[in-house]
């Protein structure tokens, strides 16, 4: 495929948005409570970040189910398993040392369930599902060659829909999560409509997908509240599940967006975007270091959490930027970003 500027951009845009995420979950999870000075305003702005991680599964459906996978399978898992495999183990064995230095031990017995969970760190359940996802994707293939397009987002919604009922069900009846090794199951849904998408040009303009994108999340932050303020058994934090039906939207309309912005408003950016998005990978496995280290010495972002969270999340990519442009810039750490 073609170099692609506009989903270079989504990719830088939802890479920041994934450590907006992740700072904003300090202000927004513990202790949240309507009452409590601060909390609404971080629930709305952790709203806007939520579509990150979908987007990121739209963006692999869209770069890899443009071509046959099934057709050459050796070939495709080759590529992959340099892509994955050796950041897969060094990152996972980093961070349960990462957990040693922070708490002066660790306990290998709970240490398993989380690793067979796909979540060694709480970020590197991404890294684990999208392996899965990729070991899948010849499969993915051969069944969409066999489906007519016109029927393939129906499967796409199908399979998310059952991702966000399972989660519904899990949280009602406090099922633990499920390991790795089915945990990309739903995720298709993203993966396929990805691919399907990116066959199509956009009807609307950027414009349009904004407000899409704005409303959506917007909604999604209603969702959370009135889910708290109601407090009938249903967990508030349900409506910022990557499966939840906002959330999706939200996803939806930032790719398409991308996909309808001119190209040639995007040349001028091409290149700085290109290597922009050639970081994110890295940037999405060193940024917890720098947040873990800035709570640590005693980053509040709860205490402001307006001023906090933009700056902290600017900040700390930039931290994060550099230490993946490190990384990259030396032959032996390159192939772990």
């Amino acid at each position: 495929m073609q170099r692609n500027s506009a989903l270079d951009l989504l990719r830088v845009a939802a890479i920041f948005a994934v450590i907006w995420l992740h700072v904003s979950a300090v202000a927004v999870i513990p202790g949240a409570a309507l009452e409590r000075p601060g909390w609404l305003i971080a629930d709305l702005l952790a709203a806007f970040s939520r579509w990150s991680v979908p987007a990121f599964v739209l963006l692999s459906g869209a770069l890899l189910l443009d071509r046959p996978l099934h057709a050459d399978p050796r070939a495709f898992y080759r590529k992959r398993a340099r892509r994955i495999l050796l950041p897969l183990l060094f990152w996972t064995v980093l961070y349960i040392l990462w957990i040693f230095l922070n708490q002066r031990s660790i306990d290998f017995t709970p240490l398993w369930q989380p690793i067979l969970q796909g979540r060694a760190y709480y970020h590197l359940w991404f890294l684990y599902m999208t392996t899965c996802l990729s070991l899948a994707a010849p499969g993915i293939s051969w069944l969409l060659s066999r489906i007519r397009p016109a029927w393939q987002p129906l499967l796409a919604v199908v399979l998310l829909a059952g991702g966000m009922a399972d989660v519904v069900w899990r949280r009602v009846t406090g099922t633990p999560d499920p390991y790795f090794i089915t945990q990309w199951i739903p995720y298709t849904g993203y993966f396929i409509l990805g691919g399907w998408l990116m066959q199509r040009k956009p009807r609307y303009s950027p414009g349009v997908y904004a407000t899409i994108f704005v409303l959506a999340s917007l909604l999604t932050a209603a969702g959370a509240a009135g889910l708290l303020a109601a407090g009938r058994g249903l967990r508030w934090d349900l409506a910022f599940e990557y499966f939840s039906p906002p959330v999706a939207l939200a996803a939806l309309a930032a790719f398409r967006g991308c996909q309808s912005l001119q190209s040639t408003a995007l040349e001028k950016h091409a290149s700085r975007l290109r290597k922009l998005a050639n970081l994110s990978f890295g940037v999405y496995l060193v940024h917890p270091i720098f947040l873990d280290l800035a709570l640590k010495f005693g980053l509040r972002v709860e205490a402001a959490p307006l001023l906090l969270i933009p700056l902290a999340s600017i900040i700390l990519f930039a931290l994060s930027l550099g230490l993946a442009a490190a990384l990259a810039a030396h032959p032996l750490t390159r192939q772990l970003i």
